[in-house]
């Protein structure tokens, strides 16, 4: 499928005049959405502006990247509302010519940014589009068989980004697939069918046939050999030495930099690895932020001590041994994404999502 569509405005008319609409589920508080630091997270201001009477504020935000080549442009995902870009560090945002309204994940080729792949269902049939320029016209490279299911995981190999990775969701009636592709999306094979959805895919910083795979199935999968031999963190044996982690898994991330070094966010507590998952420590955190789902984590890509991650509704960015800077939110929603600039790490940009939904 290939198209080229005109963005549509809507409009829910009352005795005020005209109300901005992003969906029926984008419903959260009106101060959601993203907001943007200039000072590595110590401070956060709402980005939300799309033109005088309309806003991302309310919006469910389920899909962020930043173009690898020009970190001015961004693309945010919705739950509900679409595909918007913003040229100015989001400044302001204009919605981008793409039919589907959920957006599922984006990936960005670090060669060529006006090469794009966004997941995305479209009828209910999960599936991946691809753009090679910059969003003008769209060409579907991956399709679910079935109505239900969705493609809610994609990753490009770093040092090979015509290697794509994908994940599916379940359904009552169909399990779950991660599948590879090695030619850019035009033909595809199947690593693993699996009873969980996959929520995201990454891979180890020095070694690409080191990759991982959260799941909604309070697991984490690793791979040594690019996806064809699969194991568990959860359930590794481990010797009497190798501390695990405890609670129910919310976020999973690996360090960009330093091999090896993975954060685990449970509902218990926030936990790091240095050798792959096979032990963890627990990170010393702030107590009331235990007993809390951390729902994303993240680590400035220039400084590795600077970690950062959410608890309810606080913001916690790592300054020093053991001392944390705390920002309040001051929202009902969750943070769903936090992202460093990598070129300029003072940028980080948080969005966020209603747990509730």
């Amino acid at each position: 499928m290939r198209f080229k569509l005109l963005t549509l405005s809507i409009c829910v008319i009352t005795l005020s005049g005209c109300v901005p609409f992003l969906g029926n589920n984008d419903i959260g508080p009106s101060n959601g959405g993203i907001v943007k630091s200039v000072n590595s997270g110590l401070d956060f201001e709402e980005r939300n502006t799309i033109d005088e009477e309309t806003s991302l504020a309310k919006a469910n935000i389920i899909a962020f990247a930043i173009d690898p080549i020009d970190t001015n442009t961004i693309y945010v995902g919705t739950q509900s509302s679409g595909l918007y870009q913003s040229q100015n560090t989001g400044e302001s945002w204009e919605k981008v010519n793409f039919p589907p309204e959920q957006i599922d994940a984006i990936a960005i080729d670090p060669r060529n940014s006006d090469i794009i792949y966004i997941a995305a269902p479209w009828k209910s049939q999960g599936r991946v589009y691809k753009t090679t320029d910059a969003g003008a016209n769209w060409e579907e490279v991956y399709t679910e068989p079935v109505v239900g299911t969705r493609v809610t995981a994609l990753k490009l190999l770093p040092q090979n980004p015509d290697v794509i990775y994908i994940g599916t969701s379940i359904n009552s009636s169909r399990n779950s697939t991660i599948a590879k592709s090695f030619d850019a999306g035009k033909t595809w094979k199947n690593l693993r069918t699996n009873n969980e959805t996959i929520l995201a895919i990454d891979f180890d910083p020095e070694n690409a046939e080191q990759m991982y795979v959260h799941t909604s199935q309070n697991d984490v999968l690793r791979s040594y050999d690019g996806g064809l031999q699969w194991e568990s963190i959860t359930d590794y044996e481990r010797t009497e030495e190798q501390e695990g982690f405890n609670g129910t898994i919310h976020s999973f991330f690996v360090h960009e930099r330093n091999p090896g070094e993975l954060y685990i966010g449970t509902d218990t507590s926030l936990y790091k690895s240095e050798n792959y998952g096979d032990s963890w420590e627990e990170v010393d955190i702030i107590g009331s932020a235990k007993g809390i789902p951390i729902r994303a984590i993240s680590v400035n890509p220039l400084r590795s001590d600077q970690l950062t991650f959410a608890s309810a509704k606080a913001i916690y960015v790592l300054v020093g041994e053991g001392r944390w800077r705390i920002t309040d939110t001051k929202t009902n929603q969750a943070v769903s994404h936090i992202v460093y600039d990598r070129t300029n790490p003072e940028i980080v940009y948080i969005g966020y999502y209603n747990v509730k939904r």
